[in-house]
């Protein structure tokens, strides 16, 4: 069947994908929905609905515990550290470990499904996925804490900044707490005054 040119415009195809994309849990899922396009290739179709239909009963089958997690869109920042000197922060380190994470419990789950219940959804990851996530889980882990922050050991060079910080935190602490006190020995501050320290 030959269809027009403008096809999509005349079918409202765009309510179709902007409906999906709301559905979508990441932003990468709402970019996928935005590209899709009209497809006229009679197998194509046939081969995407039974991914969906599969998908369907996936998510329908609760004794399957389809894993759940965020997928986060790191693109700019990976392309970003591809420069020599340049390096992911702690926020992107930490979206990078959880969608790793995500990722790999999701290839696990698929490449778990049965053969011959799930032929599509196994097919999408059986034999595509040779990259151990393992040791780049272990390498992040080593530089920042289950909450996402840096830890003190990420590199010995952070390690003495941060106790040289700590040290000097303590320092004007403690020198504010002595001139509170004095001033609060003349009666130039109230009894209950505290202080307040920023940056």
């Amino acid at each position: 069947m030959v269809y027009p040119d403008n096809i999509e415009q005349k079918i409202d195809f765009g309510v179709i994908r902007e409906q999906l994309g709301k559905l979508c849990a990441s932003s990468l899922g709402r970019r996928e929905a935005d590209e899709m396009a009209f497809m006229t290739d009679y197998q194509a179709v046939l081969h995407r609905l039974r991914e969906a239909e599969e998908m369907i009963r996936v998510l329908s089958d609760s004794s399957l515990q389809y894993p759940r997690g965020e997928i986060n869109d790191l693109r700019e920042s990976l392309t970003r550290v591809r420069v020599e000197g340049l390096y992911l922060d702690e926020q992107e380190l930490f979206a990078l470990r959880k969608s790793l994470d995500y990722a790999a419990a999701l290839l696990r789950f698929f490449a778990g499904l049965d053969a011959v219940r799930f032929p599509q959804l196994r097919a999408m990851v059986v034999g595509r996925w040779s990259f151990d996530v393992s040791e780049v889980l272990r390498v992040i882990d080593k530089a920042i804490d289950p909450f996402g922050r840096l830890k003190d050991s990420a590199s010995p060079e952070l390690g003495r900044i941060r106790r040289e910080l700590s040290h000097a935190q303590g320092a004007v602490s403690g020198a504010v707490a002595a001139i509170l006190r004095r001033a609060q020995a003349s009666g130039l501050l109230d009894k209950d005054a505290s202080p307040v320290l920023r940056g």
